[in-house]
């Protein structure tokens, strides 16, 4: 009978510590995707990206839109072909995007303006169930990755 009490407090001490890990919550540290991609990782100001000698000079993000500014400032006519990855502050890929001009382009000096429907994953539905503390702009860009022309 002696030998069980040792065991049993031994079972209890580690069913509780168990129970004290699984209650705490984990908290989600915020990254620099300039660390993965360096400069073609650009942080969003005020929901706006502005972009220098590029074909691609500007992008916004409006509700759940996000809108291209284009201008050709070379001398030569251009086909924009980019692809856009869109994070959140803590690493989290919340969408990406194509441009590409098959048949269209841009002429020296010529502005354009494209806009398509941003549809980011739910990472609230997908994270519910972990022990993950889901900060309050977790579905929100805050970082672009620009590859391309």
């Amino acid at each position: 009978m002696m030998q069980k009490k040792p065991f049993l407090t031994f079972l209890l001490v580690t069913l509780l510590s168990l129970g004290t890990i699984s209650a705490q919550s984990i908290e989600l540290p915020k990254v620099s995707m300039k660390d993965h991609y360096s400069d073609r990782a650009i942080p969003v100001d005020q929901n706006r990206v502005l972009l220098k000698n590029s074909l691609l000079r500007k992008i916004d993000f409006v509700s759940n839109k996000v809108l291209y500014t284009l201008l050709n400032q070379s001398n030569e006519v251009r086909k924009p072909k980019f692809e856009l990855i869109f994070f959140n502050s803590y690493g989290m890929e919340l969408g990406r995007e194509k441009i590409i001009w098959m048949f269209d382009d841009l002429k020296p000096g010529e502005r354009a303006e494209e806009s398509d429907r941003l549809n980011p994953p739910n990472l609230r539905e997908i994270l519910k169930h972990s022990a993950f503390r889901l900060p309050d702009d977790l579905e929100k860009i805050s970082w672009v990755v620009v590859l391309g022309s």
